[in-house]
């Protein structure tokens, strides 16, 4: 099987691991646990998902913020140095600013984490509905064998009663000759 490795998140308390290879794989000997870690995995991604998501939110309104900012100072600085520049070039000046790369890189980092959890949460969503689909596959293939056990054991009940028949019917008629010559 391959490794699907870890992925690292940062929702605020800094960065941990999610271990995708715990979470993910399906172990067919022990379905049960698996139902009932699911749904327990399942509530933990989501809520990360979730949490990433808000960080992603504060981060593109603090790059709109950045980006305000910095364009109040370009213009500021060229109204005053008597340059008159074009909405693309005060946009170019904006975007070689510090603040506004600053801010969005971490607005790019916060999407990436955003969208990378969204993809686990449909892992997981993908994962729940293979269970789903392996149990009913295993209910399936018991019931499938229990109706083969049945029909072998009727089989072999209807042997029995045959040969059980015969060897009391084959007895009887030997009784019988025997009283008739006596008779």
């Amino acid at each position: 099987m391959n490794k699907l490795g870890k992925i690292s998140v940062d929702i605020g308390e800094g960065p941990f691991d999610i271990d995708l290879d715990a979470i993910l794989p399906i172990s067919q000997e022990d379905l049960s646990g698996e139902f009932t870690r699911q749904a327990s995995s399942y509530a933990y991604i989501a809520m990360v998902a979730a949490q990433t998501k808000a960080i992603w939110v504060d981060a593109k309104r603090d790059l709109e913020k950045a980006r305000a900012s910095a364009s109040r100072e370009v213009r500021r600085s060229m109204r005053l140095d008597g340059i008159k520049s074009t909405e693309a070039v005060i946009v170019e000046e904006v975007e070689a600013t510090k603040a506004y790369r600053t801010a969005s890189d971490y607005e790019i980092t916060c999407q990436t984490q955003y969208l990378t959890m969204e993809a686990v949460c449909r892992a997981m969503e993908q994962r729940a509905q293979m269970l789903q689909s392996l149990g009913a596959h295993l209910r399936s293939e018991r019931d499938q064998l229990d109706m083969h056990i049945i029909e072998a054991k009727d089989k072999l009940r209807a042997l029995r009663g045959s040969a059980s028949s015969d060897l009391y019917g084959s007895a009887s008629d030997a009784v019988r000759k025997a009283l008739h010559k006596d008779v």
